[in-house]
């Protein structure tokens, strides 16, 4: 298993048959498919109510736009033909799914032995257009008339989610923002005057190239229509990532924040999440510096290749610990930013993987370090001292996608610039991308460079 990655992203495949899998015979207690239908029947009608309004919500400025939604199927278990039954629906695209292990129990889901003990189930999210839900909701009504009616080739596997299904629901607003910190970043800006305030939206990837461009459309239209701007789009296959980098006039923002549920940005179905950008790292300058107590020729000759690289903010090249240990690779220019006393991360960072114990020589590092700066600095007027920042102009996950490749792939027809690099330091932390059910786009990319760049497949260093 170490030779791949973690996560895995299925693909829409045809299925010749049906597998015969189930739920394990320790199983919860499930309710009577009579029960099952008093509680979901509703909520499905209810989702067509949905599309019905959505359809009738779509203006002329969206044209070749069809109402579609994400929704929602919550299972208690697992099943493990969930892949299968969707793409057996016209209409029906998987996007997305993951593991629930603290769902709360009912009167008609529960553990027989522990009627309080905390479930495990698993989310499923799909887009449904019309088509799709109609047969969804046609197949559901043949289930709940007769459990062991005939669904149809490979359609079948609907009846085990049925019987597992603990909720139904579309995607929703607060879904879009849940533990992002969107919503305070925004009133954090108007609060200090800012004009323009810039986000990402980060789409569900869709298979389609079409559909992709669809929504990219779809959103720059919206964003237009309040007058904001599309900065940035990324879009990265193997992780199934496709977002936008906006930003919008105070006057939006103001919107979003008083009558969020009714905004028609937030509202689009075709957002994941909304996110902040231009997360910093906070410095303390008070902090006493001490330079390192080494001296350059103590230390035995380096070999050439850089085994491991630091993204972070620009080092201080002259430093008496670092001076001629650095290998700076800076093609946006952002180290044009800093002044001496600026170059506060990126230096720690960089003294610590070299030198380590600064009172020992042997356990510094032989080899050059490679340092590609991410961050730029900025005056924290509240604070009244220097910190460093991801630019707002740019995407995380796109930034260090384009990082890591430059080093193993080149960029813009130029050789790869230190293949040789076997280590990356990334100590950055993003508060808005905490792991709540959904691992986020920045920790699915770094899963994939890993096993995409694995030193395994590259030449052995000698």
């Amino acid at each position: 298993m170490a030779e791949y990655p973690i996560l895995f992203f299925p693909k829409r495949t045809s299925a010749a048959r049906e597998i015969p899998k189930g739920f394990p015979v320790a199983s919860p207690h499930i309710p009577s498919t009579h029960r099952q239908a008093r509680r979901i029947g509703p909520k499905l009608d209810e989702l067509h109510r949905a599309f019905n309004t959505q359809r009738a919500e779509i203006s002329k400025d969206t044209r070749g736009i069809s109402p579609e939604n994400v929704i929602v199927l919550e299972t208690i278990g697992n099943v493990d033909t969930f892949l299968i039954a969707c793409n057996n629906i016209e209409g029906l695209e998987w996007l997305s799914d993951v593991d629930e292990v603290e769902i709360e129990p009912d009167e008609d889901f529960y553990d027989e032995k522990n009627k309080e003990k905390l479930l495990s189930g698993r989310l499923f999210l799909s887009m449904a257009n019309q088509c799709a839900m109609q047969t969804l909701i046609s197949l559901w009504k043949r289930y709940s008339d007769n459990p062991d009616a005939d669904l149809g080739y490979g359609r079948n596997s609907w009846k085990n989610i049925f019987k597992y299904l603990y909720d139904i629901r579309r995607w929703s607003v607060q879904d879009r923002i849940k533990e992002t910190c969107f919503l305070e970043n925004l009133q954090f800006r108007l609060d200090h005057k800012e004009e323009h305030l810039p986000f990402e939206i980060e789409l569900w990837y869709r298979s389609s190239r079409t559909s992709r461009e669809l929504a990219e459309r779809q959103l720059q239209l919206i964003v237009e229509s309040e007058g904001g701007t599309v900065r940035n789009i990324s879009t990265i296959q193997e992780i199934r990532y496709h977002a936008l980098l906006v930003d919008v006039p105070a006057s939006a923002a103001r919107k979003i924040l008083s009558d969020l549920e009714d905004f028609k940005l937030i509202k689009c179905e075709q957002v994941m999440f909304f996110r902040p950008v231009g997360q910093s790292i906070s410095f303390n300058s008070n902090a006493e510096s001490q330079p390192i107590p080494l001296v350059k020729d103590t230390y035995l000759p380096y070999l050439t290749e850089p085994v491991i690289a630091l993204f972070d903010g620009f080092p201080l090249v002259g430093h008496v610990g670092l001076e001629g240990r650095l290998l700076v690779d800076d093609p946006m220019g952002w180290g044009d930013y800093y002044s001496a006393v600026d170059c506060k991360h990126g230096t720690s960072m960089a003294s610590l993987i070299l030198n380590d114990d600064i009172n020992s020589i042997s356990s510094s590092l032989k080899r050059p370090l490679y340092v590609r700066p991410i961050m730029k600095p900025r005056l924290n007027v509240l604070k009244g001292e220097t910190e460093e920042y991801i630019p707002e102009d740019v995407l995380l996950t796109d930034l260090i996608h384009s990082c890591v490749r430059r080093l193993f792939e080149g960029e813009n027809g130029e050789a790869p610039v230190a293949p040789t690099i076997r280590i990356i330091n990334l100590s950055i932390a993003d508060p808005t991308r905490p792991f709540i059910r959904y691992l986020s786009s920045t920790a699915r990319l770094l899963d994939w460079l890993s096993f995409k760049y694995n030193p395994k497949s590259v030449k052995k260093l000698h």
